[in-house]
């Protein structure tokens, strides 16, 4: 069974029904992975809470400030391979909510973004479902981590081999652990280090998230859904990448969905495979959803993964576009955008934009990049074309009329001399002079970049 889509309405900023719609596991690596991106207060935590709303033996209560004021009337649906199932307030201005399921209910088990727990518990046990139905959505917001969490470790430890797999395949080597009982009467998590060892009130908050993490996938099931947000926090780079793989490992056969400021979580393969890359953003002050559209996505593929020579277009640097609200400038290449920040010094004028990434891979690429941009709800992008590439700014004038393409006043950034190509005249001349000239027309492209972004 799978989660297919989650409508929204009524709960905290969500004044209007929105849909997100999850990853289908197909067996590729990640294709069952849902990224969720967005700016921070965009509205990407709600939709985690109302994932975890799912759970719990009882209705959660829903108070005030997580009543959208204007209808102060919660619905969320869950609507998955076999019907949906339904939370909703009882009426108006009340806090309490009842439930409707058809079918098998889902297995939904999330993991808030604050992960960290009591470094010394009492013994006690749950296994993967008591711990869900136990991780009711709380009455006040929180992103801590249940209380019931130190239960897990208890699990763990009775054959935790399984579970060290995965942490190994994160850190990188599996540490020396286990549960011990201290003076006090109260359990701690100790971890052996030569001739000593520590508990986990000295460790660094990354090892203890990804205990928390592994923990949610070690036992997890084909059809399991596995919610987790924010995971990069606390984690170095490198295990943040491992992390990934771990995901797109897992993927293949089950549902994860992670909200996330991170770009090494925004990975091209596993959107090539599949995965569903969501962008929430706020208009007027009311969340958003945007989704990659499926014909969208072989685009991307072409760009992200099959063009070799240029495989840097949709790389670390170019993935922050999905985090940042909007105004986006697309260069054509590399050259542009390492040149033009001189340019902008000697006319006197900056872009006031956001450049993406190392440039579109060529011009003929605009066109897919904006693809991808339009789907994920980018509302202000503009194309600044060489000047012998002119004559593609007709047709994304046409495909793409909100966007602004505007032309170099030079066939390229820099002047090129005929190897194998007609000699090119450019902004720049060999020597790295700007051509004075062109200052003047220089000024006013920035000035009609700048005008278009801010207006």
């Amino acid at each position: 069974m799978t989660l297919k889509k989650l409508t929204i309405s009524g709960f905290r900023g969500y004044s209007s029904r929105q849909t997100i719609p999850f990853a289908i596991p197909n067996g590729k690596e990640g294709s069952g992975i849902s990224i969720i991106v967005g700016a921070n207060n965009s509205g990407k935590s709600t939709i985690i809470e109302a994932l975890r709303a799912y759970n719990g033996s009882t209705s959660p209560s829903f108070g005030t400030s997580a009543r959208y004021k204007g209808t102060s009337l919660v619905k969320i649906e869950y609507h998955k391979s076999n019907g949906v199932d339904v939370l909703e307030s009882i009426r108006k201005g009340s806090s309490e909510t009842r439930r409707s399921k058809s079918g098998d209910p889902l297995r939904i088990f999330t993991t808030p973004s604050r992960r960290q727990f009591a470094s010394y518990f009492y013994k006690s046990f749950q296994d993967r479902d008591e711990y869900i139905k136990s991780d009711s959505l709380p009455t006040t917001r929180t992103s801590s981590l249940s209380n019931n969490f130190t239960a897990r470790l208890f699990n763990i430890e009775k054959d935790p081999n399984d579970f060290n797999e995965v942490l190994g395949e994160i850190l990188g080597h599996i540490p020396d652990w286990s549960i011990d009982l201290g003076e006090q009467g109260q359990h701690f998590l100790k971890f052996n280090t030569s001739n000593h060892f520590h508990s986990s009130e000295g460790l660094g908050e990354g090892i203890v998230s990804l205990f928390v993490i592994a923990d949610a996938l070690y036992d997890s099931q084909k059809g399991d859904v596995i919610v987790i947000d924010e995971p990069e926090l606390s984690l170095h780079p490198a295990f943040q990448r491992r992390l990934m793989n771990v995901f797109k490992k897992f993927g293949q056969d089950r549902q994860i969905i992670i909200a996330t400021h991170s770009v090494y979580f925004a990975d091209p393969q596993a959107i090539s495979n599949g995965a569903s890359l969501i962008r929430v953003r706020k208009i007027n002050g009311k969340p958003t959803v945007w989704s990659l559209k499926e014909k969208t996505r072989k685009a991307f593929t072409s760009i992200a993964i099959g063009d070799k020579n240029n495989p840097h277009v949709f790389g670390l640097d170019a993935r922050e576009i999905f985090f940042l609200e909007d105004n986006i400038i697309l260069f054509e290449g590399q050259e542009d955008v390492i040149r033009f920040p001189y340019v902008e010094e000697k006319v006197g004028i900056n872009l006031q934009g956001n450049v993406f990434g190392w440039g579109t891979g060529g011009a003929e690429k605009i066109e897919k990049i904006c693809a991808v941009l339009t789907d994920l709800g980018y509302e202000k992008v503009c194309g600044i074309l060489d000047g012998d590439k002119s004559q593609l700014k007709p047709p994304l004038d046409s495909a793409y009329p909100k966007y602004s393409f505007l032309i170099l006043p030079a066939d390229d950034i820099r002047d090129k001399g005929a190897i194998k190509k007609p000699a090119k005249k450019g902004l720049v001349n060999k020597n790295g002079v700007l051509d004075p000239k062109l200052i003047q027309k220089t000024q006013d492209l920035i000035n009609k970049v700048n005008a278009y972004l801010t207006s």
